[in-house]
């Protein structure tokens, strides 16, 4: 028969679903190539994912099993999320002695949140770099930040979003002490002069300070030779002025002063998001 035991053409290969190539790029030889990675690798990986799927890791094999537990990076998206058991057997099983970021990224409230707990678990295990970035269905929704994140003498970098400082004491906020503080993203909150005071105070190191869609502040000094950017974008946007301000019989004529005779860089403008290392968490 014509054709019959032709060899196929040379560049004809026989083909692989997606599945066996993904089993034979993980596998050679019968080993295992991903878990023969050192742990330290494998940890750095577990610093990109969501910490429901880290702890779900657990399942690929016998190393697997507890090396989830010593991942010093949290990702808590709560729009992927439906079962916090995952997120609570991380936080009761944690065995890594630093935890280096925590990112939050939820609703303002929602049942199986335990902001507190979490962030005093990340304070006591000397965080560096914390994420509020909160969200919420009714305007005047704010979370109320535990005093012991304003102890944190290991934080580096911090961004907050839809949060609230302690009530004033005679118009200032006193108590913070942020030695290691460098980056501060704040962004729809409340920061009157006793606030933004009291931060750099406590905050001898800050070199960037981004002040986003905030309000109630009207003189800001800066006196550290530290500070090199401070970045305010929509300052007094005429929702919160109207919505806020109503006792202020001259709000159409607010406006805010500046003293800052070291900084480096003063972005200001209406539009646009800032925020030092990027948008989103650093790695």
């Amino acid at each position: 028969m014509a054709g019959a035991g032709r060899n196929p053409p040379p560049y004809a290969t026989p083909t692989k679903s997606r599945k066996q190539s993904r089993t034979s790029a993980a596998v050679v030889d019968g080993e295992d190539r991903i878990s023969a990675l050192p742990d330290a690798m494998i940890l750095h990986v577990f610093s990109f994912l969501e910490i429901k799927d880290v702890v779900k890791t657990s399942a690929l094999s016998r190393r697997w099993y507890s090396l989830w537990t010593q991942t010093s990076a949290v990702t808590i998206n709560a729009e992927s999320v439906r079962d916090f058991s995952y997120i609570e057997r991380f936080f009761l099983q944690c065995t890594s002695p630093v935890i280096r970021k925590l990112h939050l990224l939820c609703l303002l409230y929602c049942a199986g949140y335990n902001f507190h707990l979490w962030i005093r678990f990340a304070v006591g295990r000397g965080i560096e770099h914390l994420c509020m970035d909160l969200h919420k269905e009714y305007w005047n929704d704010y979370y109320n930040l535990p005093r012991a994140l304003f102890r944190c003498k290991s934080l580096k970098w911090l961004k907050l979003r839809l949060c609230e400082f302690p009530s004033l004491r005679n118009g200032e906020f006193m108590g913070i002490s942020w030695s290691s503080l460098k980056v501060l993203c704040v962004h729809d909150m409340k920061m009157v002069d006793g606030v933004i005071k009291g931060v750099l105070e406590g905050s001898p190191l800050l070199e960037s300070l981004t002040l986003e869609t905030c309000y109630g502040m009207t003189n800001i000094r800066i006196f550290s030779k530290n500070m090199k950017e401070l970045v305010i974008r929509r300052y007094c946007d005429p929702y919160y002025i109207d919505e806020y301000n109503e006792d202020d019989e001259n709000r159409e004529n607010s406006r805010l002063e500046i003293y800052a005779p070291y900084l480096r860089s003063l972005p200001l403008g209406g539009k646009g998001s800032h925020c030092p290392e990027g948008s989103t968490f650093p790695g």
